[in-house]
């Protein structure tokens, strides 16, 4: 099934954004909207995974904010008020070989 091995992909993924030092909540339900902020200067929400299927074949829609009062409207109304602290990773996934086959397929396939 596509949506488990991207699922599986996706755990990689999260892995190497916390070992970098950025904050990574996973929402417990479903959602397509993804979101970032950086450091109250840039933001980002829209469709696009952060995956190779994402960038370079999937057609997603997205809108970029550089500045302005907008991203701390879109981090208040948005991103904090749809997200819970026990959300955020504190430590890393479990991944194992499957994961990074995963990663792998979704990369070549999906």
């Amino acid at each position: 099934d596509a949506s488990d091995t991207i699922n599986r992909a996706n755990r990689v993924t999260a892995n190497r954004l916390l070992r970098a030092g950025v904050r990574v909540t996973i929402y417990p339900g479903l959602m397509h909207t993804k979101m970032a902020l950086v450091d109250g200067r840039w933001a980002y929400i829209g469709t696009g995974n952060f995956d190779a299927l994402s960038l370079r074949r999937n057609h997603e829609l997205g809108l970029s904010i550089a500045g302005g009062p907008v991203i701390g409207e879109l981090e208040e109304r948005l991103f904090n008020a749809d997200l819970r602290p026990e959300w955020e990773l504190t430590q890393f996934l479990s991944v194992g070989p499957a994961e990074y086959l995963s990663e792998l397929l979704a990369d070549l396939f999906l």
